[in-house]
């Protein structure tokens, strides 16, 4: 069957009717000779190795059902604009790129991933992968993208090995069907969720009409990020739960309420061997609900800690049966933490013939705001991103929200034992504004 999530994704897909939703396109320009039969034979290994991306869905069954095929032609298309100026290719690349988030998947026949290569000079091309996301989430992304610049260097050089079939993400399925059946996940949630609100944000200034996806970095987030890994040793937990400890402290002072409520996303990879390197959608967001009461910021983040470890042992049970349970729905605000380590197997020797010189990447949720979190590669420097939906919030209220954060964390990493109520993190104007905000919702 299909996971949960997978299900989700397709549904909300079908419902916007193939606007953009859960289609990702990566970009990344790259400087490198083209050399096609290394390129094919390097992305036809990747297919070989892993059934997903060999997978299509039936959904005209009781039940979604996902199957993967033997073998399937090699989801890859070259056009050369070797013959355009520099401005003419961006163009084309822009008008490209807008166009595609409209293609329609064809979820039997497939493909689910299409790889896209532009070829811009003799020595550099641009690498598109345009896929949905119900195949596969961030860290599948970051590891099918190691693996083909590894492997294409390598085809580069000479043939490559056979591919032995990696089948972590089937494992994944059985995981999440098992937990359906465990007694605890339903009263777990319950009492957690019993009377909250999942509308954590004001509204007002969006533009009301087809949904748009804009993206609000925070800088002044940046100044204080690199102290948060090291108040995260310190404490002995994750930084991903300093982050958000200070996410929920936000949220609670835009909602005017103690009990602050989000999504968070929850990786369900198995504890096997090669899970790392398995590719799918290993993923679940699961809504937690946390006391924002009197104390200091380490109390909140120990607090915080505490919650998200208790729902741990649960993070295969599914967010569609969360919200069945307790009657709720929760597709507004969402929280997402990634460090893709992964992709330091990518870093290529001296001599390498591969070098990536520009990313770009396009991607929707149907959550109307997302706290997008990330740690770089080399260091312990973290970055925010605010991703919203424009038809329910405008920029200057996500711009707003962005500086509240950005005093969240500074606070929280100026001093770890002050109350975290101690110095209000909006001035009286910011407060007169939220206040009105909250009562036109």
């Amino acid at each position: 069957p299909l996971s949960a999530l997978q299900a989700g994704m397709v549904f909300h897909t079908q419902l916007e009717q193939f606007s953009g939703l859960y289609h990702d396109i990566v970009t990344r320009q790259l400087r490198s000779p083209w050399r096609p039969e290394a390129f094919s034979q390097a992305l036809a290994s990747c297919v070989a190795e892993h059934p997903v991306l060999r997978t299509g869905f039936r959904l005209d069954g009781a039940r979604p059902l996902q199957f993967v095929r033997r073998e399937v032609a090699l989801p890859l298309r070259v056009e050369d604009l070797r013959a355009m100026s520099e401005p003419a290719q961006e163009e084309h690349l822009a008008s490209w790129t807008e166009a595609h988030k409209r293609h329609v998947f064809d979820w039997e026949r497939g493909p689910l991933l299409q790889v896209r290569i532009f070829l811009l000079a003799e020595d550099r091309f641009a690498f598109v992968m345009s896929f949905h996301h119900a195949v596969l989430d961030g860290w599948s992304l970051a590891a099918l993208t190691t693996q083909l610049y590894n492997r294409y260097e390598a085809a580069l050089a000479g043939p490559l090995p056979a591919s032995e079939s990696n089948r972590g993400f089937r494992d994944f399925i059985a995981l999440e069907q098992a937990a359906l059946a465990e007694p605890g996940a339903r009263e777990h949630f319950a009492a957690m969720l019993e009377d909250v609100d999942p509308q954590q944000l004001p509204r007002g200034g969006g533009s009301d009409g087809a949904r748009r996806v804009r993206v609000h970095r925070v800088p002044g987030f940046e100044e204080h990020s690199h102290r948060l890994p090291a108040l995260a040793r310190q404490l002995g937990v994750p930084v991903q739960q300093v982050l958000l400890a200070g996410h929920f402290k936000v949220l609670s002072l835009l909602s005017g309420r103690r009990r602050a409520v989000s999504c968070v996303t929850y990786n369900g990879r198995p504890e096997q061997d090669g899970a790392e390197q398995a590719l799918g959608l290993f993923l679940n967001s699961l809504p937690l609900a946390i006391d924002t009461g009197p104390g200091r910021w380490r109390d909140l983040i120990t607090r915080t800690a505490a919650v998200s470890a208790a729902s741990v042992g649960h993070r295969l049970y599914p967010i569609s049966r969360i919200q069945q349970d307790v009657g709720l729905t929760f597709e507004e605000v969402a929280f997402n933490f990634t460090n893709f380590h992964v992709y330091r197997d990518a870093v290529a020797p001296v001599n390498s013939e591969l070098e990536v010189l520009d990313s770009d990447m396009y991607e929707e949720t149907n959550f109307q705001f997302l706290a997008d979190f990330s740690q770089a590669l080399d260091g312990d420097m973290l970055f925010l991103t605010l991703k919203y939906d424009g038809s329910v919030f405008d920029q200057r209220l996500i711009e707003r929200i962005g500086r509240y954060y950005e005093a969240a964390f500074a606070r929280l990493a100026e001093d770890i034992d002050g109350s975290h109520l101690a110095a209000p993190l909006l001035d009286e104007s910011e407060l007169t504004q939220l206040r009105d905000s909250r009562n036109a919702t």
